[in-house]
């Protein structure tokens, strides 16, 4: 006897706490529809009815479980209780238990007011951030953004303050320059690249490693939404820069709220919605930019350094850039400095219209003198991230094959820097003291105009952005050209280094050349996106896969194996994306293009099978039973294939083997074949040589899968051993987060086992471990169902 589960009773709902939670998300109703995708209607009745449908509470929890960076579960009446008396306060909701973190310092005993407090504590600060040369003419603006951070009106409302002003104006200078005075008011300072998403989110990942957080093994998205978290329910004060900061669209979901967190923004741009404070930061006053070109030049000459400072704007990135010029070249005169400008500027091209044209010529003027070591290695900088610039980069070619594809256009200056470091450290130097970039901690660092100013004056610029990829890639961790292995992507003890990486790579994908053919970029994005698709950052791993197919396309004949191997990495992009439709396609492209090709190892061909049939499998579940089994049947005969092309090779015995058995185990448990779905389980962990190395996580998913399937035909005994054994994994893995949602799938077979063995002790505890996310009369359905079915 089969007992079918009928429809759940709608969630009933405080009066108004959708719109009130909707508000505080600053989502409009459009955008929060699009949120859980379903219909406008849907959210407008839900709203005015206040209840929703069951599906729904699920989807609204988990999407406002996102924005606001815990768990949100609208079935649960007192977790909404107490997240609906935030909200009516006005306040935005917190966790209930806010994360465990060691005290960081007692907070400054004096008004926030005071210009010198006496705190005796030094804030938390990344390195690096107080290291800017003495800055001129900023006390005034410093001042000012003083007054405005602590005014009444701030401390009652919060502070949002943007200083805003053209490129070289300065406007990164003034919020160090402001952090070297004020920082002894604030328990923490942190500065957040904001020119990517990706550097955005590292910073915040970063801030959270030198708090002491875990990461909890649910990528840097989730891990950076929890330290957001940390800063909105910490009641320390926190000063938090966001830097070059362009599109608050993008930025939004990552600014905390709280009155005891301060903000500020520097930007070129100037739309921000109201309740930010917009700073204009202004040119250097004449005298302040006639100081700071004598001092960076070392020079007295006072009129003639007046005429240059006021044909220099008063940027102080044109002036500092002149005067190190200037310093280095004793025997030029300002007026020949100053004629040789002019020329610069009336020759500047037409894409030089963005920018100031007294940065563009003072930076041209610059670019000219360096010598051939130094201008080579300005070409690579121009292409790496502005920040964070490690020396070790430019050293990673050493044991690396230079007859290889992917290396061969690297300069020989950095192939020969590993027996001759002086020549990369004396480019550095020189690049310094023309004030090109500057140091920071124990990286280098350059302004953006400087990186764009000299990628437009270069004469190759595609040959050099394809070399600097070379480069890149020698670095990042993967297969090399002659097929030998080393640190694979997929092993997280890299990961480390792939987070250091990344950026670099994020910055040759923003200004890739897009008709160039680049072996050695099609490697690190391709290597990119499978780390960042380990990491569920699933959206860039997409972009990057879509990107590397391209280029196959656009090098490779039609047909070709490498284009077949694109395909099958999109596939893996789109899984996670919820693109069943699109996951099956991209697989199905795969297969069709290695059944062209009849040199590819067997291997090869097992791995693709299976993973199409698993993404036909994938897809079939989102049909109705009676529409799924001809997909289901299909996804068989695919595996089958598979199985045939293994016992064919005659390694039975081979790694993909429980590839495969677990596909089939997957595609049995649909069409409800629990034997047979126990048995390939069963082989697929059998088949799963390392337990505790690189194949690690493929064997947890295999026998939870085996657990799993063991509780629904009854055989609890069985089942618990195995998912207990697969918990005890993923909580080590996961790092105790007890949240993530592999885990409660376990967690809840193993409670359903727990049940059917009659140890209602054993369920409870697993329920009081697990806290909201394990539901006493769920686990109490699956059990009935399960005796139901084998009576």
């Amino acid at each position: 006897m089969t007992i079918r589960r009928g429809p759940k009773a709608p969630v009933e709902i405080p009066r108004g706490f959708l719109a009130r939670l909707r508000v505080s998300a600053d989502l409009t109703q459009v955008e929060l529809a699009e949120e859980v995708e379903t219909s406008l209607s849907t959210i407008v009745r839900s709203e005015r009815n206040d209840q929703v449908s069951h599906d729904l509470a699920i989807a609204l929890g988990a999407s406002f479980s996102n924005l606001f960076g815990f768990e949100i579960d609208l079935r649960n009446k007192a977790e909404i209780s107490r997240i609906d008396e935030h909200l009516q306060r006005g306040s935005r909701p917190v966790p209930d238990v806010p994360p465990s973190l060691p005290d960081i310092r007692t907070p400054p005993k004096q008004k926030m007011g005071d210009v010198n407090p006496t705190s005796g504590s030094i804030p938390i600060m990344p390195p690096g951030l107080n290291e800017d040369r003495a800055t001129v003419g900023r006390d005034d603006d410093a001042k000012i953004v003083h007054d405005m951070m602590f005014s009444r009106l701030a401390k009652r409302d919060g502070t949002r303050i943007v200083l805003k002003g053209q490129g070289g104006i300065g406007k990164s200078t003034l919020g160090r320059y402001f952090i070297s005075l004020y920082s002894g008011h604030f328990d923490g300072v942190w500065w957040l690249r904001s020119e990517t998403e990706r550097t955005l989110v590292a910073d915040l990942c970063e801030l959270g490693q030198t708090l002491g957080m875990s990461d909890r093994g649910n990528g840097p998205d989730a891990f950076a939404r929890s330290v957001l978290v940390f800063l909105q329910s910490n009641t320390r004060n926190w000063l938090i820069v966001y830097d070059n900061a362009y599109n608050y669209e993008m930025l939004r979901r990552w600014v905390p709220s709280g009155n005891h967190v301060r903000l500020l923004f520097t930007s070129r741009e100037a739309s921000w919605p109201d309740n930010f404070v917009l700073i204009e930061v202004e040119r250097l006053a004449s005298e302040d930019a006639l100081k700071l070109l004598l001092d960076t030049s070392n020079r007295t000459d006072i009129e003639p350094a007046r005429r240059l400072s006021e044909a220099l704007d008063g940027l102080p990135l044109a002036i500092v850039t002149a005067g190190s010029w200037l310093r280095r070249t004793p025997k030029t005169s300002f007026e020949e400095y100053l004629r040789e400008l002019d020329t610069r500027i009336r020759e500047a091209p037409t894409l030089a219209n963005g920018y100031p044209l007294s940065v563009f010529g003072s930076l041209s003027l610059s670019f000219e003198t360096l010598s051939p070591s130094a201008k080579r290695l300005m070409e690579y900088i121009s292409f790496l991230a502005p920040d964070h610039i490690a020396p070790e980069i430019f050293f990673g070619l050493a044991g690396k094959d230079r007859g290889s594809d992917r290396y061969s256009d690297v300069h020989d200056m950095l192939w020969e820097a590993e027996k001759a470091p002086a020549v990369i450290e004396t480019a550095i130097t020189e690049l310094e003291e023309k004030s090109l970039i500057s140091r920071q901690s124990r990286s280098y660092r350059v302004h953006r105009l400087t990186q764009s100013v000299f990628r437009m004056t270069m004469p190759n610029p595609a040959d050099a952005w394809n070399s600097t990829a070379g480069l890149v890639s020698a670095s990042y961790p993967g297969k090399e050209p002659d097929g030998s292995i080393g640190a694979r992507v997929d092993n997280r003890h890299v990961w480390p280094q792939c987070r250091k990486i990344n950026p670099h790579v994020e910055h040759l994908f923003m200004h890739r050349v897009r008709h160039r053919t680049s072996i050695p970029f099609e490697y690190i994005i391709n290597q990119a996106g499978i780390y960042l698709g380990y990491n569920r950052l699933s959206n860039i791993a997409l972009r990057y896969s879509i990107e590397y197919l391209r280029r196959k396309k656009a090098r490779l004949p039609r047909g070709h194996i490498e284009i077949g191997r694109g395909y099958h990495n999109l596939s893996y992009r789109f899984t996670p994306l919820g693109r069943a439709v699109w996951a099956e396609a991209s697989a199905r492209r795969a297969v069709e293009i290695l059944r062209l090709n009849v040199d590819v190892p067997d291997s090869r061909r097992v791995r693709w099978l299976a993973n199409l049939g698993h993404r036909i499998r994938n897809r079939a579940n989102t049909y109705a039973p009676e529409q799924k089994h001809p997909l289901l049947s299909e996804a068989r005969l695919v595996l089958h294939e598979a199985i045939r092309i293994i016992r064919a090779s005659g390694n039975k015995h081979d790694i993909n083997t429980g590839l495969v058995m677990n596909a089939l185990g997957l595609v049995h448990e649909s069409l409800c074949r629990l034997g047979a779905a126990r048995l390939m389980f069963a082989l697929a962990v059998k088949r799963t040589p390392d337990a505790s190395g690189e194949k690690q996580m493929e064997f947890v998913t295999r026998i939870s899968n085996l657990g799993r399937v063991e509780v629904k035909a009854n055989r609890a005994l069985e089942g618990k051993e195995h998912l207990g054994a697969a918990i005890a994994i993923r909580e080590d893995a996961y790092r105790g987060n007890y949240a993530h949602p592999v885990l409660i799938a376990n967690a809840m077979w193993l409670a359903v086992a727990e049940r059917l063995l009659g140890d209602r002790a054993g369920v409870d505890a697993l329920v009081e471990r697990y806290g909201q996310h394990l539901d006493h009369k769920e686990i109490e359905e699956r059990a009935l169902s399960i005796t139901n079915q084998n009576i």
